[in-house]
Formats: structure tokens, C-alpha cells, sequence
């Protein structure tokens, strides 16, 4: 499959997920370039993640109705815009911490948290409430705790999440290739 044809998929709304999974599956590839992820239920597809590089990693994710890109830093901070570049938020990791701080315009503020030697991840909102367990391994999982069309900015947290999972693999990745 390639990449025209990857953009002609109808992805279905968030809104529309019967159930309360979704996984990132790779879609394939030949190079970090080229490199994709399914968001699915095993059922239908809800959108995709890629990269780009241009001056800088982008992780990008196409939905039904948007798109939006992170873009990230070797030290693990990345900030959350449109193709349009208008920034909407941004995301922290401080140095040697498993817990990423994600700040968006509208005010949302969540935490990325794991405990150490699990692979498993959760969001919580700034009262506490846990919005989204991530699983991380040879497929990463995300186990939404309130249905998909409650859980607020739900395809922020999925980018932010698998950018803050995935960062340092691509950043190695990326020198490898020589992309950096």
C-alpha cells in the first residue's frame, strides 16, 4: 500500500468507536521516512500516524476531520500545532522522569504517568480523573476509562502519548538514517 493510497482511507469519527480499545499497528514501511501506524479497533480505522522531517522530527496524525503534528526536541519537550502551524499546546518531559505534562491552549492540562519497570501508562486530567491507559509493546493499546466522545481532546492525547513513548526510538532512528 502505498502512500496515495493510505490517504484515500475514509477514516471513521472517534465518536463512532463501539467499544472502548483502540491499537497503533504498524502499517509498514521501508524506511523511518515512510513508516506509518493504524489507529484501529481491529474493526475499522480512525486515522494514522506518520512522520515527516523538515528542519525537524514530526510526528504527524490524520483523523476524519483534522490533522494535527507534533513537534518534537531530542530532549523529549514537543509542541502540538496545526498543518497551519498555529501552536495549540505543548508537552514536557523533564529530565530522567517517566511523566510527561501536556498543556493545550483551551485551558486542558493532563499527565502522563507510569510506574517504573511497567508498560503501562496512564493520562490523567488535572483533577486526577485517569482518562486513557496506554499499554506499550510490540503494539501500543489505548484503553479509553470514559467512552471515546467524553474523554476531552482525545486525538491530542493519542499523539502526545505515542510521541512521548516513541520519541527516543525515533531520535535514534532518525541518526541512524542520517535524517539529522
Amino acid at each position: 500500500m502505498n502512500t496515495e493510497e493510505i490517504k484515500s482511507i475514509p477514516y471513521n469519527d472517534f465518536d463512532q468507536l463501539p467499544g472502548n480499545k483502540l491499537w497503533l499497528k504498524s502499517g509498514g514501511s521501508y524506511s523511518l521516512r515512510h513508516k506509518y501506524y493504524i489507529v484501529t479497533d481491529n474493526i475499522h480505522t480512525y486515522g494514522r500516524i506518520y512522520f515527516a522531517f523538515d528542519k525537524a522530527l514530526k510526528t504527524i496524525l490524520e483523523t476524519n476531520n483534522n490533522i494535527i503534528v507534533a513537534l518534537g526536541s531530542t530532549s523529549g519537550d514537543f509542541a502540538i500545532q496545526t498543518p497551519e502551524k498555529k501552536v495549540i499546546g505543548y508537552g514536557e518531559k523533564k529530565l530522567f522522569s517517566t511523566k510527561v505534562s501536556l498543556k493545550l491552549n483551551n485551558s486542558f492540562k493532563a499527565l502522563l504517568d507510569s510506574r517504573f519497570f511497567s508498560s503501562d501508562y496512564f493520562w490523567t486530567d488535572e483533577f486526577g480523573i485517569q482518562l486513557i491507559k496506554i499499554t506499550y509493546g510490540a503494539v501500543i493499546e489505548f484503553t479509553f476509562l470514559k467512552l471515546a466522545n467524553e474523554t476531552p481532546n482525545l486525538n491530542v492525547l493519542i499523539l502526545a502519548g505515542f510521541m512521548s513513548l516513541h520519541n527516543e526510538g525515533s531520535n535514534e532512528a532518525l541518526f541512524s538514517e542520517g535524517l539529522v
